[in-house]
């Protein structure tokens, strides 16, 4: 482990050296060959093709896109960090300068409709304009925040903490859980099954704050019949895209369920399905496919699909045996999920996957070097680093160290 901590000192202090912006919101990208965050003149007169609905400012989207996930992650990499080493008072500040970054988002997305958590395109002086949330960002800012409330019980931030989780929960409750997405897409539970990782800790931690019995009847009458429906799943079934991500959120808010004994035989069988799902994206070389479609065996050969797509975006056509940093995701999830099953081997299987990052440029979204898995119209892609995969590296060690 003793090499895994001196890379582990070299990514923290990136990210706090060129990660942040100066609110304390973590980027969601870099441009990797300048280790900046993305300008508009970037995509200037290059004949790249950007999505529409970031027109005006398209770097703004780009470095704010999951700024949400990646700070979430930082937090939690952060509490880790000082649990770990046994008290760390640097760790614990940063870690809530991050919680301060994540409320002020969720006060300008108040402005909006009280409980709205807006990706942050744009940084924090813009987030009030932002009309897109995905649960995914909810998510990882719900368990930094939790995180932190049990690591600092006496810090003045927590009403401020339990105050958003309770917003959140009522958001979700007054929309019936479902909500737009990009405007393009209304979503719903039974059509992005890893909104349910996230309903169902934030109704259990809304009981847990609150008391009212209102938020454990909807859990147990409105959500809980669907972990069975939705996440109890054959190991080899074909029809599920288990994306590192994916699986990622499923398998955190599995296992605060698991841990805190609500449906704890289903959450625990949904665990290891889940987490063997997420392994098929990983290849030998410790990275993750990017598509469905890659293989150590059998590589795709770049192409756009037919058809189109809800949010028209045409890269979402494109598929290619692409690979890169989201195997620290699948490695946080393995070492989640070894709590839940220690006797399989992931703690192993993870450590194997950390020992594939050295250096900070090897977290890339797509690690396409040669220029022949990425088309030519979004070749900017080839160039982003990713602050988010590099947090999910962080978690793992944290969590590989503490076990």
């Amino acid at each position: 482990m003793q090499f895994l901590a001196q890379r582990a000192a070299r990514f923290e202090k990136f990210l706090d050296d060129h990660g942040r912006d100066a609110d304390g919101i973590i980027y969601s990208a870099l441009k990797a060959d300048e280790l900046r965050p993305w300008q508009n003149r970037d995509f200037a007169g290059k004949g790249y093709e950007l999505w529409d609905h970031w027109a005006g400012d398209f770097a703004g989207a780009m470095n704010y896109e999951d700024s949400i996930m990646a700070t979430g992650r930082y937090v939690d990499a952060k509490i880790l960090k000082h649990l770990v080493v046994g008290g760390d008072k640097i760790a614990l500040a940063d870690a809530a300068q991050a919680v301060k970054a994540l409320l002020a988002v969720a006060r300008e997305g108040d402005k909006t409709e009280p409980g709205y958590l807006p990706k942050p395109y744009g940084g924090l002086r813009h987030a009030s304009k932002s009309r897109n949330i995905s649960t995914d960002q909810y998510e990882h800012a719900l368990f930094a925040f939790w995180r932190f409330r049990q690591a600092c019980p006496d810090s003045p931030l927590v009403p401020d903490i339990e105050s958003a989780v309770i917003r959140w929960a009522d958001y979700f409750i007054r929309h019936d859980f479902a909500f737009d997405y990009y405007g393009h897409v209304r979503i719903a539970v039974k059509q992005a099954i890893h909104v349910l990782g996230f309903y169902l800790p934030l109704m259990a931690m809304a009981h847990r704050i609150t008391g009212n019995p209102e938020y454990r009847h909807v859990l147990t009458s409105r959500l809980a019949p669907l972990i069975s429906k939705l996440f109890i799943i054959e190991d080899d079934s074909p029809a599920r895209i288990a994306h590192p991500n994916i699986v990622n959120l499923n398998v955190i808010g599995l296992l605060y369920c698991w841990q805190n004994d609500i449906c704890k035989e289903e959450c625990r069988r949904a665990i290891g399905a889940w987490t063997r799902l997420g392994l098929k994206w990983l290849s030998a070389d410790g990275l993750a496919y990017c598509y469905a479609e890659g293989s150590d065996s059998s590589p795709v050969a770049p192409h756009y699909i037919e058809g189109t797509n809800q949010l028209n975006f045409k890269f979402l056509q494109w598929r290619s045996n692409v690979k890169g940093a989201a195997s620290c995701a699948i490695a946080h999830t393995l070492l989640l999920a070894h709590q839940v099953f220690p006797e399989v081997g992931w703690h192993a299987r993870a450590l194997d996957i950390l020992g594939r990052f050295g250096e900070v440029l090897d977290f890339h979204f797509y690690n396409d070097p040669a220029g022949d898995r990425i088309p030519s119209e979004f070749a900017y892609m080839r160039h982003m680093l990713s602050p988010q995969h590099m947090g999910a590296w962080l978690q793992s060690y944290a969590l590989a160290a503490g076990f």
